[in-house]
């Protein structure tokens, strides 16, 4: 156990509230983090005889009002998800975008294309001379 005065220090506001932040990871505690706070008023009305035994120089044991709060870390990549999505829409587009030969209406039509064009060279040349 840690003497409660080396936590909240000679400075101590008249009724402290010590804040314990304890970050964890899966199963494991990677950080914790305390500060002493000045009370919230909302805290002194509902613990009203705390803060009095607290100022009270003559009593003891003296008694502490810790807050524990609890942040929870991911292992798992939050911005997955996000890069999946935009992988999946520039495949779609370059699906939509390039020309791929059995999609191209060009392509598929360029044999008749070639087939027809001597055609009408010959048949505009003949009607020249």
């Amino acid at each position: 156990m840690t003497h409660w005065t080396t936590i909240i220090g000679k400075r101590a506001p008249p009724a402290p509230l010590l804040d314990i932040e304890l970050t964890h990871m899966d199963a494991h505690l990677i950080r914790a983090k305390a500060q002493v706070l000045h009370l919230p008023r909302e805290y002194q009305r509902s613990h009203g005889l705390v803060v009095s035994e607290f100022q009270n120089a003559s009593h003891w044991p003296k008694h502490l009002l810790v807050r524990y709060r609890w942040d929870e870390r991911s292992s798992i990549n939050d911005s997955l998800p996000l890069y999946i999505s935009f992988l999946f829409g520039f495949l779609m587009a370059a699906v939509v975008i390039l020309p791929w030969p059995s999609v191209s209406p060009q392509r598929r039509s360029n044999g008749k294309q070639q087939e027809h064009r001597p055609h009408l060279v010959t048949s505009g040349d003949e009607a020249n001379h």
